[in-house]
Formats: structure tokens, C-alpha cells, sequence
């Protein structure tokens, strides 16, 4: 979503004597609102306004001047500004999201966890959602909606994680997927073909098969896939969401979906046989008996489209919220209508085969069986989780950022992304899949940001994963090729700069600026004055836009003085 795309008008009402005189507002107010630096919002942020007295437009105005007027009418706004999770959102008059995802996940944690979503600016930050919309229709919803973001899988698990780390919110959104949405989500993380189903295991997959750290995540995996099945679609998927959580990098490797699957099948192994526990259900069955599969409301269809990666939502229309409301505040709509299709979608490639599996019940039943050996009874797990050394602390989100921009002094250290692929980083990460699991970017911004005096507290440093990577290795082997690789990326770095930009690398990386990380994207922000020819010559300050062996989407922004 560009910042363009946010900057819409619900409504706009001018008055005047003439009707030509009104249109030439409308066009002076719309060149106004492209050309104008709207204070407050920052860079990527969604700064979404209930109402704003534009003032007097004179016909003889230039558009400068009626942009100047409403970037002074916004700031007066924006100190009110308040986050959309803050208690009393539903009643400011401006309200804000840290980046293009956010909406989306702060959507699904307040369903998730009961609440209702019928305020102003729901409709508004995240484009299609109808207040009034069934609890398990707005969950796919948002869930849709993440994928269908820059950052595509790694939204949907920025969106996992959110409400892994919120008690109960996750449960709701895995117990409405259905098994035919399964080969959809896969898909989206590429590599998986509808010829790979059933999964058959080799000993050079389990060999490269990752490993998950953090225990919880493994106990979720452990309840799910037992009862799903570990081939299910959504057993893969789910697995492969909390692999991404770990290591963000991952999203690069063509080979996740097996390898998740690998992961999932290694799990359900240490917890027991589902069949052996009598679990098997056919699909006819979970219907009749899922005290869970409550009816479709009155004149809804509900339609599954898993070819083109879409849950669609057919029902009565729904009046049209700007003739029950005033300017762009939506208040609550009254019933469901039918969505309109969004741009954009899961990422195109193969996907699981859609026919549910052969002894794993469907998604109700499933559901009930869950709900009772989950965290609804807060009791046992399916069977065994495997040993730890040591008990881990549940998991919370952290490290990756809250949007608020910070100085750097190694803020030259993104344009080392683009540098890195003509040296080919990519090339070496899917020669050896284990590469992704360690952090290989990570660990190379790292030594660069290290030999340069970079503190620990430094934004980039951080931004791009200082804080995530550990020293150690399990393998004494692997530590080694990793410290070779960052060695060589080193080299081949520091000849790239001194051949292609005349420039040392401490020359290209030593820049002042401010950087702003949420968990899917990166901002960096440089003043205007600084602007190096031989950098820009070499086009290592355009946006590199989504990067997957990082899993962020970055971007620049050039500001003037106080404003960088």
C-alpha cells in the first residue's frame, strides 16, 4: 500500500455560487493533497482523520497555497493523534497505525480476543472490512488482507505472532481455516507443487529440515497438527508461520513449505499417532458432531475459491455506509454485503492438493477436539512434548521495532541491500538452506555495523536484526562457513564500493540519519542536503521495496533539515 493510496478522501463537501467554482476547488483540493507534506503521519505510518475544515478556497489560489493551508490544518490535528489499540481510539478525531499491516493485526487481535471492531476508522485502515461482519468472516478477512500486503507470508506471520503473544487470540483465527484454504496460504510461500502432496519424507530433507527454538511454538504445532493432520495444508503453513517468526529470512528459501512440512511431521512423530489415539474423524462426521459449526446467518452463502488463493463472502447488500454517515467517519454498517476483491494476493506457485486428507477430519470437529486440550481448558497437550533442557519463557513480540524513527550513524548501512545482491547473497542462501536459519544477512550487517563503532543501541543495528543474532552454533562445521561466508560477502563488498562508487565502505556506511523498524518494514530517513551523486549514480539509495532474504520491505524518504 504507497503512501499515495492512503491519502483518500471519504467525502468532500464545498459550497459555493457557482458550480464552476466548485469544481475548480475539488481540483485545486486535490493537486493540494498530492503535492502536500502532511505532518504527523511520518514515514509509512496510516494516519487516518475523522473530519478536516479545509477552510476558504479562492478560486485565484495557487495549489501551492492551498497545499501550505492543509499541512497547517493537519498538524493543528495530528498532536491529538492516537494509536488505534489506545483505550478511547473510537473517539479521537485522529488516529494512527506504525505501517501498512498494522490495521490488519490489531483487527484480528480484537476479534480474537472478543472484542468488537466498530469504530470510525476500522473501514479506513483496513480497506474492505464492514463493521458487522460474522467473527469468522472478519478473521479470514484480516488474515487475507496481511497477504495481500508489500510483505506478503511474512504479514500473515507478523500477524501469527501478534496474536501468539495476546492469551487466546491465535485459537479463533486457526479454528475457522478450512482444510481447502490450506493449499492457498501454502502457496503463497512458494516451492510446494500439487504433485508434493502427500508428503513423502527423504533423509536429505531431514537433514535440512530447521529446527523451532522456542517451545510454545512447538506445543501449538504439536496440538494442531495431531489433530489436523501433519500433511494438512494448514499443519504446513502453521508451521512454516512460526519458522518466519524466528528467522524472518527464511521467507527467501524456495524450499519452506517442505521444509516446514518436514518440521510439522517430526513434531506430531514425538507427540504420539493421531490415528492411534483414536482421533480419526471423516469429514461427514465433524459436521454432525462439531458443537463449533454454528449456521451461516440468514441469506449468506459462503464460498471457498482455493484456485485463485481467495475466500470469498457472498450475502445481502449492505447499504452504502456514506448515506448513513457524515464526511469519513463510518459508524456501525448494518449487514454483511459482499467484499469487493482487493489488488494484489498471495503470491502465485504451487500449492497442497485440495482434497481433505485421507483419515484427518475436517475443520470442525478438529476444532472441538482442540478447543478441549488447548488453551480454552488451559490443560494437557496432545500426547508429549518433547524434553527441554530447560523451561522457556512464553512468547512475546519485541525487538522488531515500534515505528518510531531513532538516529544512526551507520544509516549507509541499508545501501549495502542492493550491493549484496550484485554480489550475490541470494545465490549462495538457496545453494544451502541452513544459511537462512542462522541469519547469513543478519550476521553480515552486523560485522559491518561492529567494525564501524556502531553501539548496541544503534537503530540500524538493530533494525536490521543486531538483536536477533546469536554467536553460537550447534553445528562447529556451520559456525565456520558462516564466518567464511560473512568474510568473503565482506570483501566482495568493500571491492564493489571501491570499483562502482569510487568510495570506501566506511565512506558509504558512516551516514547520519534516523531509522523507524516495525516487523515487517524498514524506513531510513536522510536530510536532503546530504545526497550523495556517487551514490545515487550507482542507484543504491532507490527503494529496494521488499527484500526477502531480510523479510522487510525498506524504503528511503529525503526530508528537509528539521524535518530529517
Amino acid at each position: 500500500m504507497t503512501v499515495e493510496a492512503l491519502r483518500r478522501v471519504g467525502t468532500l463537501r464545498l459550497q459555493a455560487r457557482r458550480e464552476e467554482l466548485v469544481r475548480r476547488g475539488a481540483l485545486l483540493f486535490e493537486d493540494a493533497l498530492r503535492t502536500a507534506s502532511l505532518p504527523g503521519a511520518g514515514p509509512g505510518r496510516v494516519l487516518l482523520l475523522r473530519w478536516l475544515d479545509i477552510g476558504v478556497i479562492r478560486a485565484d489560489m495557487p495549489p501551492a497555497s492551498v497545499a501550505l493551508a492543509l499541512e497547517q490544518r493537519v498538524r493543528a490535528l495530528v498532536s491529538s493523534a492516537v494509536h488505534g489499540e489506545e483505550p478511547g481510539a473510537e473517539r479521537a478525531e485522529v488516529v494512527f497505525f506504525r505501517d501498512e499491516i498494522e490495521p490488519f493485526v490489531a483487527l484480528a487481535r480484537r476479534l480474537g480476543r472478543g472484542g468488537r471492531a466498530d469504530a470510525w476508522f476500522w473501514p479506513h485502515a483496513a480497506p474492505g472490512f464492514v463493521p458487522g461482519m460474522g467473527r469468522e468472516e472478519a478473521l479470514r478477512f484480516a488474515l487475507r488482507g496481511v497477504m495481500e500486503t508489500g510483505a506478503g507470508p511474512l504479514a500473515a506471520a507478523a500477524l501469527v505472532e501478534a496474536l501468539f503473544s495476546t492469551r487466546g487470540a491465535l485459537e479463533p483465527l486457526l479454528f475457522v481455516l478450512r482444510w481447502q484454504e490450506g493449499s492457498a496460504l501454502v502457496r503463497s510461500l512458494g516451492g510446494m507443487t500439487a504433485e508434493a502432496r502427500p508428503f513423502v519424507q527423504t533423509d536429505s530433507m531431514n537433514a535440512a529440515a530447521p529446527s523451532i527454538r522456542t517451545k510454545s511454538f512447538r506445543e501449538t504445532i504439536a496440538r494442531f497438527a495431531a489433530s489436523w493432520g501433519p500433511s494438512d495444508a494448514r499443519s504446513v503453513w502453521l508451521t512454516a508461520m512460526f519458522l518466519l517468526i524466528e528467522e524472518p529470512g527464511r521467507i527467501a528459501d524456495p524450499r519452506l513449505a517442505e521444509r516446514a512440512a518436514a518440521v510439522a511431521t517430526a513434531i506430531v512423530a514425538t507427540n504420539g499417532d493421531p490415528q492411534e489415539r483414536g482421533q480419526t474423524t471423516t469429514k461427514d462426521e465433524a459436521v454432525a458432531e462439531s458443537p463449533l459449526a454454528a449456521p451461516a446467518p440468514a441469506g449468506e452463502v459462503v464460498e471457498t475459491n482455493s484456485a485463485g488463493g481467495r475466500v470469498e463472502f457472498k450475502g445481502k447488500p449492505a447499504r452504502d455506509a456514506a448515506e448513513e454517515t457524515d464526511g469519513a467517519s463510518v459508524g456501525v454498517a448494518g449487514e454483511p454485503r459482499p467484499e469487493k476483491p482487493r489488488p494484489g494476493g498471495p503470491r502465485e506457485g504451487g500449492g497442497l492438493s485440495e482434497a481433505s486428507p485421507r483419515g484427518v477430519s475436517d475443520e470442525p470437529a478438529a476444532a472441538a477436539r482442540i478447543a478441549g486440550l488447548s488453551g480454552f481448558a488451559k490443560g494437557a497437550l496432545v500426547g508429549k512434548v518433547s524434553p527441554d533442557t530447560a523451561d522457556e519463557e512464553p512468547w512475546a513480540t519485541g525487538g522488531w521495532g515500534d515505528g518510531i524513527l531513532r538516529p544512526t550513524v551507520v544509516g549507509g548501512l541499508s545501501f549495502l541491500i542492493p550491493v549484496l545482491e550484485q554480489i550475490g547473497i541470494s545465490a549462495r542462501l538457496e545453494a544451502d538452506p541452513r544459511l537462512f536459519d542462522v541469519g547469513l544477512a543478519a550476521r553480515f550487517f552486523v560485522s559491518v555495523a561492529r567494525r564501524f563503532g556502531a553501539p548496541a543501541e544503534d537503530a540500524a543495528f538493530l533494525a536490521l536484526g543486531g538483536d536477533r543474532v546469536d554467536a553460537s552454533f550447534e553445528d562447529p562445521a556451520l559456525g565456520e562457513e558462516v564466518e567464511r561466508l560473512v568474510r568473503e560477502l565482506l570483501l566482495e563488498a568493500r571491492r564493489f564500493c571501491r570499483r562502482n562508487l569510487r568510495l570506501g565502505l566506511r565512506d558509504l556506511v558512516c551516514r547520519p540519519g534516523r531509522i523507524g523498524s516495525t516487523r515487517t518494514h524498514i524506513d531510513v530517513v536522510f536530510d536532503l542536503e546530504a545526497v550523495d551523486i556517487r551514490v545515487r549514480r550507482a542507484g543504491l539509495d532507490l527503494d529496494p521495496g521488499w527484500v526477502p532474504w531480510l523479510g522487510r520491505v525498506v524504503r528511503y524518504h529525503y526530508l528537509h533539515g528539521a524535518d530529517a
